[in-house]
């Protein structure tokens, strides 16, 4: 991606604004960033940001329909980044992002309610931070913890529309009973879960399994430190807002000799907010989960990931949550194919049933440069419920990345 770059020597903030503003509205094109460098005060800000759009359909067995939203794999946003040099090694840095939530496809419902929610502007990160080049950094503010994104891990084609979380395309949708042809009021959030995060699914919000609700937002008010990367390994660490702290090493390299991306992660999640010590409260208490990614010059990559949780006062019957993801693809020219394949056990708690989710996907990706990128996917997800029959759902779509 270009870059545009500016000298400035004023150290009024105005100038910063307004510099890199005007770069980015007259100057810039839509693959450059605007970048504004203060070789003065050894700062640089930066504006950056994309629109992420879909035209996703479904079918249920019985019904089925289609629509524009957004894509929530990654959503549409922009940001503003600045950093400071302090000198001897020390630096100062801030992030400011937001995203514009409209017809989100995590919401898309049969009923015919996606959509309805009124589309507005959420803060997804607000932090600053300190550090020294050979010691790390401490961030404070909302932003992401240490396990963010630990399985989605991902050098494969398809990173806009095939990942470990099936759910971000469709997650409100319904499975239908196959012998009565009625909704059966389970979502396909209830029972999938990639574990690469805090927050989590599976159970309803007011059931005492899921402190922050069931979704996949990993971004909280907290303290986190971040360690240089050293001979490729980078360690993190984050304790929110009420108590819960994780842990992430991750990992990545090129091999040039062997012509080989490597990328790899692994995290623990600690919930200390556990408050019902009653037999039976199924309270989550611990998660271990990461992914590992390769690609090679000659266009193959594959990817792996995999989690597991435990909790403490578990009631009778109740499984352990886990699950498992492969993705292959290959890429040449700008084109990428991938195929998918995954396996969600026993996420929804709230249920002595024994249950999995497998998905498998395909989809087909276009890099048409200048920061655009087209793909097209198609997803099917088969329920094996005991005691229960259910349709298998199709999901199926398009997306249309920009970025700035």
């Amino acid at each position: 991606m270009k870059c545009l770059t500016l000298a400035y020597t004023y150290n009024s903030p105005k100038f910063y604004v307004l510099g890199a503003l005007s770069v980015f509205l007259f100057l810039a094109p839509l693959n450059a960033k605007a970048e504004v460098k203060n070789y003065q005060t050894r700062s640089t800000f930066e504006f950056y940001g994309q629109v992420n759009k879909s035209f996703v359909g479904y079918a249920d067995g019985e019904d089925a329909d289609v629509g524009v939203y957004d894509n929530n794999i990654s959503s549409t946003r922009f940001g503003f980044k600045n950093s400071n040099d302090l000198g001897n090694g020390y630096f100062a840095n801030m992030l400011l992002e937001v995203q514009m939530n409209g017809r989100s496809n995590s919401r898309t419902l049969q009923q015919g309610a996606a959509g309805t929610a009124a589309s507005d502007v959420t803060e997804r990160h607000a932090r600053v931070g300190l550090g020294h080049k050979k010691v790390g950094a401490l961030y404070i503010g909302r932003t992401s913890t240490a396990s963010d994104g630990i399985t989605e891990i991902d050098l494969a084609p398809l990173q806009n529309a095939l990942t470990a979380t099936p759910a971000r395309h469709g997650a409100a949708l319904e499975f239908r009973n196959k012998n009565t042809g009625a909704l059966t009021g389970l979502q396909m959030s209830q029972v999938v879960d990639s574990f690469e995060g805090m927050q989590f699914a599976g159970g309803s919000a007011s059931d005492g399994t899921n402190a922050y609700g069931a979704g996949f937002t990993d971004r909280f008010d907290l303290i986190s430190y971040v360690s240089p990367r050293v001979n490729g390994f980078e360690f993190s660490a984050a304790a929110i807002q009420g108590g819960d702290h994780d842990f992430a090493l991750r990992y990545q390299n090129d091999f040039e000799d062997q012509g080989l991306q490597v990328q790899a992660g692994v995290a623990y999640v600690d919930y200390r907010t556990v408050t019902d010590t009653a037999p039976g409260s199924n309270e989550v208490s611990g998660q271990w989960s990461g992914s590992a990614s390769v690609k090679s010059d000659n266009g193959f990559g594959a990817t792996v990931a995999y989690g597991r949780r435990t909790y403490e006062h578990r009631a009778a019957g109740i499984g352990t949550p886990q699950f498992y993801y492969t993705k292959v693809g290959y890429s040449w020219d700008g084109w990428g194919i991938a195929l998918e394949h995954g396996r969600y056990k026993n996420i929804d708690t709230t249920t002595a049933a024994d249950t999995s989710l497998y998905t498998y996907g395909v989809g087909v990706e276009r890099d048409l440069g200048h920061g655009v990128g087209l793909s097209v996917f198609a997803r099917n997800l088969d329920l094996d419920r005991d005691g229960l029959a259910v349709e298998q759902l199709y999901v199926y779509g398009t997306n249309l990345k920009i970025k700035f």
